[in-house]
């Protein structure tokens, strides 16, 4: 699956298609996130919480 169906179908609340966009994307989230905070554990902290927030929307769509 592209990554536009991924993003519209986990947009509409679907889990696995957020998980795997996570998945493709961790590693570039985590490199964008170090290099505005500069240190290993806050940029993986960020990737946390942006994930978290993620799943958190995702999530209360479906309800």
């Amino acid at each position: 699956m592209n990554d536009l169906k991924l993003i519209k179908k986990a947009i509409k609340g679907n889990k696995e298609c957020l998980e795997e966009l996570l998945v493709i994307y961790g590693d570039q989230l985590y490199r964008t996130a170090y290099l505005y905070v500069r240190n290993r554990e806050d940029a993986l902290d960020v990737v946390q919480e942006t994930s978290y927030k993620a799943f958190f929307i995702n999530w209360s769509i479906e309800k």
